[in-house]
């Protein structure tokens, strides 16, 4: 009754609707997945060293016992392996997720006291968000650290600057570390134990405050030591200690030597070891302009590795949720071009036909306004709730005006059969 008295407003008010619909239907976000918060978070404890069973009893359960006190958990299931622990606590979905990352942290807080002093958990919880919108691969010729140091300085910090990138992380990358082998036999003329041994490395690596002073109205601290920069300083560092007759240099009672730590994961592309670049997008980003933007910057990121590297695209979010937004417009084109043409022909009426051609788009457009004002991407899950509403858009507008059609048959006033 409204719109058929305030006709020239409901005209206005779709013309608004359009005009609106234009500029905000482009800023939609386009993302494989909608964001759903996984409603689990996750307790990260290595203890280097340690058995199964020591991990057990000396981390799981004091983090166990201080999560019962956490309200909402549904469930918490723990893993103990030879030095690492994962304790994952489920909860009912509903919650704020970081409400519950923040009750959980503080559980792990209060369980602190009892864990081992070298035990440092991790809180984290994950989502849909947290995969990885573009995946690259890097194969050179370059030896792999020498090639992790060139991707930060290059591709990294180039993709780090487009639009909606969250995160962009170098996979595959083996670290280096510095060994220590003591030799028993020269330990022994020594009078040095393991033990002093591995106290002396702790102490001539660490950061020492020795008291502060006053400068210019400022107070200054002072600190004394800091951390080894080369190997002839673990070398040279005088291990002494309880029982030690006199210093010992630790370069004559043990062998140090730089080498790549042991790999736990292999990235090979085509049959050569390579290293991944994830990119992934924030809670703002949009999933095809992030993979139309890496796109661009392939060939200028490819010219700056050199011709002994090869970046590859391993996968990519943007091209399927393309196809899929491009599946939906031509569907939606399909179903109006046939909605308009069956009445025209079965009613024989030319304004019932403009209406249809007109409710279905704006229909559309509202609903897509509607995603864009409650900050809700076109995804899988969208995209596939609108291709069923343009269809239950196309049905309803036929029955509507067959039946106005019908009553109008009847002899009734046109006001009166579009109200029945």
């Amino acid at each position: 009754r409204f719109s058929l008295a305030q006709r020239a407003l409901i005209g206005l008010m779709s013309i608004v609707a359009l005009v609106f619909g234009a500029i905000a239907i482009p800023q939609l976000k386009q993302q494989l997945l909608p964001t759903i918060e996984l409603p689990m978070v996750s307790v990260l404890a290595p203890y280097q060293g340690a058995s199964p069973d020591v991990v057990e009893k000396q981390v799981v359960e004091p983090i166990e016992d201080s999560l019962e006190a956490v309200d909402g958990i549904s469930g918490v299931t723990s893993t103990a392996s030879e030095g690492n622990a994962v304790i994952m606590a489920s909860f009912d979905y509903g919650p704020d997720t970081q409400q519950l990352v923040a009750d959980v942290q503080q559980a792990v807080n209060r369980a602190r006291a009892q864990l081992p002093d070298d035990v440092d958990p991790q809180v984290i919880s994950g989502s849909t968000d947290d995969i990885p919108t573009v995946v690259l691969a890097v194969t050179s010729d370059k030896d792999q650290q020498a090639l992790a140091d060139q991707l930060d300085k290059t591709v990294v910090s180039e993709l780090k600057d487009i639009d909606g990138v969250a995160q962009v992380v170098v996979d595959g990358v083996r670290d280096v570390q510095v060994t220590v082998t003591p030799d028993p036999a020269k330990l022994a003329a020594a009078k040095v134990s393991p033990q002093v041994l591995a106290q002396s490395l702790q102490a001539g690596g660490a950061t020492v405050p020795a008291g502060s002073f006053d400068e210019g109205g400022a107070n200054r601290t002072v600190q004394v030591g800091g951390g080894f920069t080369s190997l002839k300083q673990i070398q040279d560092l005088m291990v002494t200690g309880e029982g030690v007759d006199k210093p010992v240099r630790l370069g004559d009672v043990a062998t140090v030597k730089e080498e790549e730590a042991k790999a736990d994961s292999l990235t090979r592309t085509n049959g050569k070891p390579s290293l991944a670049v994830a990119v992934t997008m924030d809670h703002d980003g949009s999933a095809v302009s992030i993979s139309n933007a890496v796109e661009d910057k392939l060939p200028d990121l490819r010219e700056q590795l050199g011709s002994g590297a090869t970046l590859t695209v391993v996968s990519d979010q943007g091209p399927a949720v393309s196809k899929a937004i491009s599946g939906l417009t031509t569907e939606g084109g399909l179903g109006l071009l046939f909605a308009v043409l069956i009445i025209l022909v079965f009613l024989a009426s030319i304004r019932s036909t403009l209406v249809t051609a007109v409710s279905i788009p704006l229909s559309v457009v509202l609903a897509l306004i509607v995603l864009w004002t409650r900050d809700l991407s076109l995804n899988m899950l969208t995209l596939g709730a609108l291709t069923i509403a343009i269809g239950r858009v196309v049905d309803d507008s036929i029955v509507v005006l067959e039946n106005i059609k019908r009553h109008l048959g009847y002899g009734e006033e046109r006001q009166e059969a579009i109200l029945k």
